[in-house]
């Protein structure tokens, strides 16, 4: 049975061709945040600050998970799943079947590669305050890969769950309006220890 395998983007010829691919996949989707490596801000998603992690699935890029340092907003500020971009398939065959009210368990972005990029962090620098930020909630389209759409709904219960808190509201970052949080860290690896136990 094939599994969705996530690791680092290496920068090689081999993986640019494949996330080309997943490139050319999203703009017939319309997910224009995530058609090049210009659109992601390759460039800014690059050690030692940032960091690019590719899902691969059948051998093919089927999700993008970027990370990238925010220094102009505060100091050792980390934003996490930046260009966060996962086709459907993933998250039907990696989330629990029927209905749960643990909204990690429904992300595979936010139960497995944020780990990842907690991990990364962790490795690399003492103190370091990961934050994510989506879209403000009025916005129409869907340039984000139906990210912004799904996380407008979901981080407002993570914060109520103590796993999020909200610094910012409608903050302008890169010409739009976003909500920022801060990923309360000993609440998240809680809430993923309930779900390991079940």
């Amino acid at each position: 049975m094939y599994k969705p395998v996530t690791i680092p983007f290496d920068h090689s010829e081999k993986h640019f061709s494949l996330i080309a691919d997943f490139f050319d996949k999203c703009s017939v989707y319309g997910y224009k945040n995530t058609t090049s490596c210009k659109e992601i801000r390759l460039k800014e998603l690059t050690p030692p600050h940032g960091n690019l992690w590719i899902t691969l699935f059948k051998n093919k890029v089927e999700g993008i998970h970027g990370l990238q340092p925010l220094f102009d907003y505060k100091k050792n500020c980390y934003r996490v799943l930046t260009r966060n971009c996962v086709f459907p398939i993933i998250n039907q065959i990696t989330s629990p079947k029927g209905l749960t009210k643990n909204y990690l368990s429904r992300s595979y972005s936010l139960r497995i590669v944020l780990q990842y990029q907690l991990d990364w962090l962790s490795s690399r620098f003492e103190n370091f305050i990961p934050i994510l930020t989506v879209n403000s909630p009025s916005k129409k389209d869907d340039s984000a890969g139906k990210s912004f759409a799904s996380y407008a709904r979901i981080f407002p219960l993570l914060e109520k769950q103590g796993i999020l808190t909200k610094l910012e509201k409608d903050y302008f970052l890169y010409n739009c309006e976003q909500d920022i949080y801060m990923l309360n860290t000993l609440s998240y690896y809680s809430a993923l220890k309930e779900i390991q136990e079940k």
